[in-house]
């Protein structure tokens, strides 16, 4: 007989393979050609030209009858369904934890979604520098690199406002509204995105969170995608908005991916492979140096040592010697005495 719990339990399971197959296919993949790898120069980890980044652009159907494209709820539905097929994808999960993207975000513009997650990598992606560098490395002030586009340089530029004075976006500018962003520009050819009545919302999942979430920066006393989104003129879906459980997501004529990487950001991570490899033979020339001069140090360590004891030895040889002889003087001159002492004795008799 099937108990309750077990008929519960089916019915769990069936709801969550409905909500799979129900899901639309987002296309989201990672973006290859920022990530390189074996079959491209570049890629490993001494190089340090590596990104991690998951994205796709999709083409929405609107409905005839519908006011909008696409609702806020089914916005909040699209990007939470963004985030679950990263979160899917193969290539996401052998990627190693510190190096995986925790939030999607999702930009609407016309009848196109920009999906992109935030950026993991070697290098940051949108600065020359980073803001909390690794020890021994040059501090960001807000050096925007040659291959960001005029559109997002300008918004950085002008987030810094009092009295929040970060010179750099709070995470380097690396979150998904940027990428997305980065994306728009870059499938557009440069079309202006200010202006469009683009819309943005991002979701966050992580160990401790599953959710619809603010712009890094909202409420913070550092400025960061909340103030680029203001300057870029997007309007923030608002994170307590009720998700879209129906699935009414509008249909998706087609999805496709729009890679990153450009011959200006190919020169850049050229640059950046070569000031490595620089760095690392400065390195190994330094470390070899300071081995022959530890070897030499050593050598002259045991030379002077060997010389030591050459010297005490002599000393102590000669100190034997003295004892020696004096010894010997003390007890001729013992004898001495005595046969004094005896011949003296006998002449006195």
């Amino acid at each position: 007989m099937i108990t309750h719990k077990v008929l519960t339990l089916l019915f769990v399971l069936f709801a969550l393979a409905l909500a799979e197959l129900s899901a639309p296919d987002l296309g989201i993949k990672q973006d290859m050609s920022v990530r390189l790898g074996e079959h491209k120069k570049g890629g490993n980890e001494k190089d340090g030209d590596r990104q991690w980044v998951w994205s796709s652009v999709i083409k929405l159907n609107k409905d005839k009858e519908a006011k909008e494209v696409i609702t806020d709820s089914q916005m909040v539905a699209l990007v939470h369904h963004a985030s679950d097929q990263m979160h899917a994808d193969e290539n996401y999960k052998k990627t190693n934890a510190k190096l995986q993207p925790s939030v999607m975000s999702a930009l609407l513009v016309g009848d196109e979604v920009y999906l992109a997650s935030s950026m993991k990598g070697d290098y940051s992606f949108i600065y020359e520098y980073n803001a909390k560098p690794k020890k021994g490395k040059k501090a960001g002030t807000g050096e925007v690199r040659a291959h960001v586009p005029q559109e997002i340089k300008t918004a950085l530029g002008t987030a810094k406002e009092p009295p929040r004075e970060n010179d750099q976006h709070k995470n380097d500018a690396s979150c998904g509204e940027v990428m997305a962003s980065y994306t728009y520009l870059l499938k557009n050819h440069g079309a202006k995105l200010q202006g469009q009545n683009a819309r943005v919302i991002a979701w966050i999942q992580d160990k401790s969170k599953n959710q619809a979430y603010d712009p890094c920066g909202t409420g913070d006393k550092v400025w960061g995608c909340d103030a680029f989104c203001s300057k870029m003129g997007f309007k923030v879906i608002d994170t307590k908005t009720p998700e879209d459980k129906k699935e009414n997501i509008p249909g998706i004529a087609k999805h496709s991916q729009q890679e990153l990487m450009t011959p200006a950001l190919q020169k850049e991570v050229a640059e950046i492979r070569d000031t490595l490899k620089k760095e690392e033979e400065e390195k190994n020339k330094e470390a070899a140096k300071a081995k022959e001069q530890r070897k030499k140090e050593a050598e002259e360590r045991r030379k002077k040592e060997a010389e030591d004891k050459k010297k005490k030895e002599a000393e102590d040889k000669k100190k034997k010697e003295d004892e020696d002889k004096k010894k010997k003087e003390a007890e001729d001159k013992k004898k001495k005495e005595d046969e004094d002492k005896k011949k003296k004795e006998a002449e006195d008799k």
